[in-house]
């Protein structure tokens, strides 16, 4: 598991390997002020390295605004 702050939120990276393929799946979860919002991506990647760099980047997409249909209005 890895965490890093952006823009006042904490990003948790949370990948986890798929039992039937060995692929790793890009898990993400946003917190803030002690509340959380978890997504998820649907791209599989072949280490849990890639999948952590990936999970990051959506969160840090997810804050920007950039990411369609995830929302953290709830958190703000």
């Amino acid at each position: 598991m890895t965490t890093v702050s952006h823009k006042g939120f904490r990003i948790v990276a949370r990948p986890y390997q798929l039992h039937a393929t060995g692929l790793w799946t890009v898990e993400v979860e946003i917190r803030r002020k002690g509340r959380q919002r978890a997504f998820s991506g649907a791209v599989r990647y072949p280490t849990e390295e890639q999948a952590t760099a990936e999970s990051i980047d959506l969160g840090r997409r997810i804050i920007g605004g950039q990411e369609p249909g995830c929302s953290i209005d709830s958190l703000r």
